[in-house]
């Protein structure tokens, strides 16, 4: 059995975990679309081999902030921890379990990507550019009053 190796703080074993991380691929298709992704399993199966060789463990979910709800990731190594990866929790709340579901994994997706710097392997608007398309306009929902926010997962 190899020693893991240790390391004098959180931002150092962080740091030494990005240098084995490789961008996800996009194994995910969207058919509305017709554009590809990469799903939540393809983001975690690219990171969380190099986190636990350096220690370090990931956890995420919902907290309040302010008026509204935020998703973050925290990075833990040791007695050290770090909220990164903020994103706020958008529009009205989501309506059934579907939904809720549909939210928790994007947020997820999104949050573990920037907290830890990783992008698909081409991200889509790059690739809309390439084939000489612009981005999609972003999609709009009529709005619906907030009765009360989404709760976090238990």
């Amino acid at each position: 059995m190899t020693t893991p190796p240790t390391h004098p703080s959180l931002v150092a074993a962080l740091a030494a975990a990005q240098g084995q991380m490789a961008d996800p691929k996009k194994d995910g298709r969207n058919p509305h679309f017709q554009s590809r992704y990469a799903t939540l399993a393809a983001f975690l199966g690219a990171v969380r081999g190099p986190l636990s060789l350096h220690g370090i463990a990931v956890t995420q979910g919902f907290r309040r902030d302010g008026d509204g709800w935020v998703f973050s990731t925290v990075l833990s190594s040791g007695a050290e921890t770090m909220e990164v990866g903020l994103l706020p929790v958008p529009g009205p709340p989501p309506k059934g379990a579907q939904e809720l579901g549909s939210l928790v994994t994007y947020l997820r997706r999104y949050s573990l990507g920037a907290a830890l710097s990783v992008a698909a392997d081409d991200d889509d608007d790059d690739g809309e550019a390439a084939q000489g398309r612009a981005p999609a306009e972003p999609q709009t929902r009529a709005h619906r009053p907030q009765t009360a926010p989404p709760r976090a997962p238990e």
